[in-house]
């Protein structure tokens, strides 16, 4: 998932109001509180995929409501999940694919399909739309102040 993550974030960097940095894919949960003592002297945000099968100190796999809270109190400032269960496990927000707008679209592609336009000239197209998911406990912790207009038409969830 982090080299399609990466892939993306490449492609579109130079339209980000804010500098990369990088990527960083740990396997272990050791090797990503490592990590994050060197990011978070180098930046204030830091953009979390899932953590699920992370190994933890015993050697097993961790699932998100394990690992994540734990890179988050770590890290110490805003963490953006990219999943909905990392924001549930403890980051601030995301911005998720929804199964409606992908459906959509591709119902969308198959009625010009069954009505002779040929597979080949039916562009390959990205979302457009998502849903934003803010956790609002986390906007507690952090102490952000937020205008009523960002939190309209947005999911509010806690941390669980």
């Amino acid at each position: 998932m982090g080299e399609i993550i990466l892939k993306q974030i490449k492609s579109e960097m130079d339209r980000y109001s804010a500098k990369f940095i990088g990527i960083r894919m740990p396997r272990t949960l050791k090797e990503a509180l490592s990590m994050i003592e060197e990011l978070k002297e180098q930046c204030d945000l830091l953009v979390m995929s899932t953590m699920t099968g992370i190994l933890g100190d015993d050697g097993k796999p961790m699932s998100d409501k394990e690992a994540v809270p734990i890179v988050v109190k770590a890290f110490g400032k805003a963490v953006v999940g990219t999943e909905e269960q990392v924001v549930k496990a403890g980051a601030l927000c995301s911005m998720l694919r929804t199964g409606q707008e992908q459906g959509r679209t591709s119902a969308e592609m198959l009625l010009k399909a069954m009505n002779g336009t040929p597979i080949a000239q039916i562009p390959i197209t990205r979302n457009h739309q998502g849903k934003r998911i803010i956790n609002v406990t986390v906007i507690k912790e952090l102490g952000i102040k937020l205008r009523p207009v960002v939190l309209q038409g947005a999911e509010l969830v806690k941390t669980e």
